[in-house]
């Protein structure tokens, strides 16, 4: 089939190459600088550039080069589509601003991977969704399969341990640190307030907390460990972007990953982070009923805290007491990410789900 995708970012794009491209062998595409200006002139879209390959990492040029790519506008109007993944919900308008010659004969497939994804349901009729929460809230009559955004495959290659010098250091990868300071009501199911298996109403919910507050004040109370954040928007707290290529060894630096946050999809960084070994500590019950919650098991892949910073505190030192208990649980993480993900299986779903 030929496929066009709008391109959003760049853990996205390669996970939609992985999938379409390399796994089922379909030609895919996504816009050019030119396209996407011209189509998007907002930054709805973004683009990708001959350098991304390598930027973004794990991905085999041979491959890319034959089944996927980036296109202007004029080969994207002759070009007899299949498909249109649109991956975000403001592309819609993009795709009918540009009004290809066949849009009424082309297929339209939604993407989500952020709780809450809603389309104009008469037009995208099929959904993959990463996410858990959009996969239940859509409509009765749109298609949908719930499935996940295949890892980099330059992540965890081998597992690295622990160092002496690194064992105080905790890393996060959430963007926009800083202005996480809303208060956030958890609960443990954001969907319906009814467990999705039973249908029974959950019991009260944790308390509200400010997220800001409570990663400051957790690593106030850590004087003899370092905290840093990579993602865009955190310089203020020390932080620094990377392109994806140098993510691997950076997970691979630290002892612990920080995840607690208030919103969640897919969970890119939260799963890098153990398939490199390194266990993520994430706000309790947080991710029960979301996707990612399958590759999260507490005490193996994950850790989970109460929104206090005090038991925090507690648990990143208990975790990081010596150096052979971090690498103890590391090495466990580790072994546990190599039977939980089966992306050919998930290709195969797919593929299934589509034909």
């Amino acid at each position: 089939m030929k496929i066009f995708a709008d391109f959003h970012h760049g853990g996205l794009g390669r996970s939609l190459f992985y999938l379409f491209g390399d796994r089922l062998g379909h030609d895919l595409r996504f816009p050019s600088y030119e396209l996407s200006f011209d189509a998007a002139p907002g930054g709805t879209w973004n683009s990708i550039h001959d350098a991304w390959v390598d930027q973004i990492g794990g991905i085999d040029r041979a491959v890319w080069e034959s089944r996927c790519g980036w296109i202007d506008r004029d080969e994207f109007m002759a070009t007899d589509w299949d498909l249109f993944i649109i991956s975000r919900p403001e592309s819609q308008a993009v795709f009918d601003r540009l009004n290809h010659p066949n849009d009424a004969g082309i297929q339209r497939i939604g993407l989500s991977g952020n709780d809450g994804t809603v389309y104009d349901w008469d037009r995208v009729r099929h959904l993959i969704s990463t996410d858990e929460g959009s996969f239940r809230s859509a409509p009765a009559h749109v298609a949908r399969i719930l499935t996940g955004q295949e890892i980099g495959r330059q992540y965890g290659a081998t597992f690295k341990p622990i160092t002496e010098e690194r064992l105080r250091e905790v890393h996060s990868y959430m963007n926009y640190l800083p202005v996480m300071d809303t208060i956030f009501r958890p609960r443990p199911n954001d969907f319906t307030g009814c467990c999705p298996h039973c249908r029974t109403p959950v019991g009260t919910s944790p308390r509200a907390y400010n997220i800001e507050e409570v990663r400051r004040d957790t690593f106030a109370r850590l004087p003899g460990h370092t905290f840093k954040a990579f993602g865009h928007g955190n310089e203020s707290i020390g932080g620094e972007c990377l392109n994806e290529c140098d993510l691997p060894a950076a997970y691979a630096s630290a002892a612990l990953t920080w995840h607690v946050k208030d919103g969640e999809g897919w969970g890119h960084s939260a799963l890098q982070s153990v398939v490199c070994g390194r266990p993520v500590i994430v706000s309790a019950g947080f991710f029960r009923y979301r996707n990612a919650g399958r590759y999260l098991i507490p005490g193996i892949t994950c850790y989970e805290t109460e929104p206090d910073p005090e038991d925090a505190a507690a648990l990143v030192m208990r975790l990081t007491q010596d150096l052979d208990t971090a690498n103890r649980n590391a090495a466990r993480c580790y072994k546990a990410a190599q039977g939980l993900f089966d992306w050919e299986h998930e290709a195969w779903r797919v593929e299934q789900w589509l034909n």
